[in-house]
């Protein structure tokens, strides 16, 4: 099943004056109590891990639907009662929940397992059991958050983000049917990880998000949604919290990504993977956003299209070609793993992932908490080793390769954002997490995965192949 159990297993929060919330009450949520379960069986231990939340769907069916006067120390409601309910828990995040109406009893039985609940008709709507949620000691957020045909404002969309931002965790999101509710979701993982319209696309359907995949009447939400999102065409510079200036960067006959890293603070910047035929348009983006090239950097020895390293480097002495060892190829920095790049007051870290080639190497952005102290995902720049959804072509050896991404790549933080090398889908970014659960190719076993690779690498090369990796092992020269 897509749906996770994840509200299987906590106990209820003594309620609090400042329960019910408005908008400008949420800096209030910065510091909320700790929660725990007592009494718990040998069956439902104190959880507190998302993998631990997962485990509880084997919980007894015999809990009652209605958990309103149960003890303290009654079990949380399992899996099935979650389904009966009509409450989604997507894999992705996996720590919110998504439903319709609820009767008065099966709100108080999720409010013993949810820290907080956004609901998105208003607080005069008689289908809001109010007091049952306050009883409980759940925050609460209460705003109206139109459907179709209205839709949300700009100012009623920002509102929600932030709310979703601000409340803690797990969280219920409620509305008429869970469709709106399922909406704001995509909205929020699309908005804070910079999707483009396919990249949000892929996600709602791997998760199975029912406003976008089974709801006929969802048509125009999604349509609303879609408008919000760039497409590869539209990305623009980014300027976040720790001081990265970032931009990806779109090369459309080859269907690969360029990215632009700067330093705020020192104006120091980095080009990864840049194309011969795009060289003029990077040159500009850098000059633009008022940066100074150090380095350029190539994830491997491409075989899609020429570097413009070489080119850069030759019209501009005090930039350096950067490259892996392994590969043998040209470059003014031979790195290798774990090797650091430093620009300003931004570093990149070298992971080797050998096995589709020799000299694969993606690179690892760690960010520190934004001025406000909010954390930032870490950044993986990963080539052509790690697709979003799939993979490169492997030359050197498929098991190895298989063996290098789920050690060297896949145990990275999940919300770790992955920037991959290219796609043709449009797509932008992925996640760590999403591509343990979703990427076919590495969900296989190792023998699988050797077979599907050795069925790929039957398919015909690209054209003048030969041509491009060698210009590139000579350094795009």
């Amino acid at each position: 099943s897509r749906q996770v159990p994840l509200f299987a297993a906590c106990a209820a929060m003594h309620a609090t004056e400042d329960s019910y919330l408005t908008c400008d009450e949420l800096p209030s949520l910065v510091s909320v109590p700790d929660w725990s379960l007592s009494g718990a069986d040998d069956e439902v231990s104190a959880v507190r891990t998302l993998s631990d939340f997962r485990t509880a769907s084997d919980l007894s069916p015999d809990i009652p639907l209605d958990n309103s006067s149960a003890p303290s120390d009654q079990a949380p409601v399992p899996a099935r009662v979650l389904q009966t309910y009509g409450v989604e828990v997507p894999d992705i995040p996996g720590d919110i929940g998504l439903c319709g109406h609820l009767c008065e009893g099966q709100v108080a039985s999720l409010a013993k397992t949810c820290k907080a609940w956004i609901y998105f008709n208003g607080p005069d709507d008689p289908n809001f059991h109010l007091e049952t949620l306050e009883c409980a000691g759940v925050r609460i957020w209460v705003r109206s958050f139109p459907g179709v045909p209205t839709m949300p404002s700009d100012e009623q969309a920002i509102a929600m983000l932030e709310a979703i931002d601000m409340l803690p965790r797990p969280l219920m999101l409620q509305c008429t049917t869970g469709m709106r509710a399922g909406c704001a979701l995509l909205l929020w993982l699309a908005t804070r990880r910079g999707y483009t319209t396919a990249s949000a696309r892929q996600l709602a359907t791997d998760v199975g998000l029912r406003f976008y995949t089974l709801c006929v009447s969802g048509g125009s939400m999604r349509e609303w949604l879609e408008r919000r999102l760039p497409t590869v065409d539209e990305l623009t510079e980014v300027l976040d919290g720790t001081g990265l200036i970032f931009r990806q960067l779109f090369a459309k006959r080859s269907s690969t990504f360029t990215y632009l890293l700067g330093c705020a603070y020192t104006k120091d910047a980095v080009l990864i993977d840049p194309v011969l035929e795009y060289m003029d348009r990077d040159l500009a983006a850098v000059a633009a956003s008022g940066l100074q090239l150090r380095y350029v950097v190539d994830t491997s020895c491409h075989e899609s299209h020429v570097s413009a390293a070489g080119a850069i480097c030759q019209g501009h002495s005090e930039v350096q070609s950067v490259i892996s060892l392994a590969s043998g190829a040209r470059g003014d920095v031979l790195a290798q793993h774990d090797d650091r790049l430093y620009f300003g007051n931004i570093v990149l870290q070298a992971l080797a992932v050998p096995g589709r080639s020799e000299g694969d190497l993606a690179w690892l952005l760690h960010r520190e908490p934004d001025a406000i102290g909010t954390r930032c995902p870490a950044m993986l720049f990963s080539g052509c080793t790690l697709l979003i959804r799939g993979c490169g072509r492997t030359d050197c050896g498929a098991g190895m390769f298989y063996d290098n991404v789920h050690s060297v790549l896949l145990t990275l933080p999940g919300d770790t954002l992955v920037y991959p090398g290219r796609d043709g889908k449009n797509r932008n970014v992925s996640t760590i997490e999403e591509e343990i659960h979703f990427n076919h190719w590495f969900r296989e076993s190792r023998e699988g995965f050797i077979k599907n690779i050795a069925d790929m690498n039957a398919l015909p090369r690209a054209p003048r192949q030969d041509d491009i990796i060698r210009a590139n092992m000579a350094g795009g020269r």
